[in-house]
């Protein structure tokens, strides 16, 4: 584990209450020669932290600077991800790793709103197939890296939402603005229902 990672696990055990329960190394998922920087995933239990849900978050993204194109101008960021399950699985450790390491393999920035098509069920007989990337509505975890400057830039913290096929299709045609009134009506919660159906209709409803 890097200093880096190191730092992070020690920030991440302070404000969540405890040792993750299981930490997935990066080294696991993606080879040397991908490009892809060391991002380690943490699990950390709801037995352990009081809260009603796991949660997965990626350490080591933040280090390294993704690929801004000249369009950006000068606006920069880091990104880490997280997300939050009733019980969370080695399937989604390496769902989240494969995530992470993607931006810097592909050569591409994930930020606020970015979708990543996906195209297969994220989880065994699910209808979710795409990722979309937001702010925590976890508000003290929103806050996590206020006070966090070992970065190069300034670290969002990116809540992965699963997406299906017809909710992908209207966040890329109509944006974030047209995607969230949807969200909205059905409260789409916190933790991941992994069997889901889509909200709008003809898929596993």
């Amino acid at each position: 584990m890097s200093d880096y990672i190191e730092t992070l696990r020690s920030k991440y055990d302070a404000h969540f209450g405890s040792e993750p329960s299981t930490v997935f190394p990066g080294h696991e998922y993606w080879d040397d020669s991908a490009g892809v920087p060391a991002i380690d995933v943490f699990v950390y239990r709801k037995e352990d932290t009081g809260r009603p849900h796991d949660v997965l978050i990626t350490a080591g993204m933040s280090r390294q600077p993704m690929n801004f194109l000249p369009t950006y101008e000068g606006e920069r960021w880091a990104s880490e991800l997280i997300w939050y399950f009733d019980e969370a699985d080695r399937h989604d450790l390496q769902t989240t790793r494969w995530l992470a390491g993607l931006p810097f393999y592909d050569r591409f920035v994930l930020g606020f709103g970015h979708t990543v098509q996906f195209g297969m069920p994220i989880f065994e007989g699910g209808h979710l197939r795409h990722f979309l990337l937001l702010n925590t509505l976890v508000k003290i975890d929103a806050r996590l890296f206020d006070d966090f400057h070992a970065a190069a830039h300034p670290v969002d913290l990116l809540w992965v939402v699963p997406l299906s096929e017809r909710e992908y299709r209207l966040k890329r045609e109509q944006g974030i603005d047209g995607l969230m009134p949807v969200f909205a009506e059905n409260a789409h919660p916190v933790t991941v229902d992994k069997q889901r159906g889509c909200y709008l209709g003809g898929e596993g409803v």
